[in-house]
């Protein structure tokens, strides 16, 4: 079995671990929103159809198209270090078409609040979203 085949099953059926283990934010964030959802192996190969089928996406029908598609999103999604753009990603499969961001910084006892809401049902420019 590949390492991301390994990566991938551990994220589906050890979630909290695979969440421990994360190092980078952004992978350990995702994987907790997916453990949160309760993602397992079944849910995921759902979601996983339903992306591939969706034409937003620009997947070609054709059986070798897909594959490689399916393969390189599973890697991408088991990334770690992820990039901001493969964690969009990851939240449009996960079905997400709103995203609310929010951060609480604290500097020098004060705290502040910074918010903002993203659309992700709509097509975004790979300029919109820098690695």
């Amino acid at each position: 079995m590949s390492n991301n085949k390994k990566r991938m099953t551990m994220m589906l059926t050890e979630r909290y671990q695979s969440v421990a283990q994360a190092k980078n934010v952004l992978s350990r964030l995702y994987r907790q929103i997916s453990a949160d959802l309760n993602v397992g192996p079944l849910s995921f190969d759902r979601l996983m159809k339903k992306f591939l089928d969706n034409p937003v996406n620009n997947i070609p029908a054709s059986g070798k198209d897909r594959s490689t598609a399916r393969g390189n999103l599973s890697k991408q999604l088991c990334s770690d270090p992820m990039s901001f753009k493969t964690f969009l990603k990851g939240l449009r499969f996960l079905g997400a078409n709103m995203v609310d961001f929010e951060v609480r910084i604290t500097r020098k006892g004060v705290t502040t609040i910074h918010s903002l809401k993203l659309d992700l049902s709509s097509d975004m420019e790979e300029e919109d979203v820098e690695e």
